[in-house]
């Protein structure tokens, strides 16, 4: 297996699907990855999976970015299925200190923020350095390029060594909205 991947699946109950993105995400040289799969498969479960490998083996901060109605449900699903601190950053103090903790020099533990999609285009992202993992769940949202959420997300991207976009229905239209995702 990749170098830390052995790391991230010990003494976990896990099936082998579960540990395919993160190895396609270390192995395809793109550092980037869409998973569209069905709904209930299991892409939030895969994606907890990679930001175990950022945050405990990379030792790097995660952002993850979603709709704001599914961001209590990335809170609770990384507490219960890993055991994971994940931290809200839609309030401007919640993002400030995320700014902070994320530039600080101190040693801190690497953490999981997850960032609804609602705040992100109301706070300047150019003062995050540099993110171990950016997790964009239901990434069709983004899929115009045209909008605010399309820049704001391209601008985090850049800044991230790993990208995991999550779609159950990544086409509405046409081809163009899987390229522009």
């Amino acid at each position: 297996m990749t170098t830390g991947v052995n790391t991230v699946a010990s003494n976990r109950n896990l099936t082998p699907y579960q540990l395919i993105h993160l190895l396609k995400l270390r192995q395809n040289g793109l550092n980037g990855l869409l998973v569209a799969d069905g709904v209930g498969v299991g892409k939030t479960i895969s994606a907890g999976y990679v930001i175990e490998f950022v945050l405990d083996v990379m030792g790097e901060h995660c952002i993850i970015c979603c709709p704001p109605v599914l961001e209590e449900k990335w809170i609770q699903e990384l507490q219960s299925r890993f055991g994971r601190t994940a931290y809200s950053v839609k309030a401007e103090e919640n993002f400030a200190l995320m700014l902070e903790e994320m530039g600080s020099k101190e040693i801190i533990p690497p953490r999981a923020y997850v960032l609804p999609y609602s705040t992100i285009t109301q706070r300047n992202l150019s003062k995050i350095a540099s993110v171990g993992c950016i997790v964009l769940d239901e990434i069709h949202h983004a899929r115009n390029k045209e909008t605010q959420l399309y820049s704001k997300l391209l601008e985090l991207s850049r800044k991230s060594t790993y990208k995991l976009g999550l779609s159950a229905t990544p086409i509405h239209n046409s081809l163009d909205d899987l390229i522009s995702i």
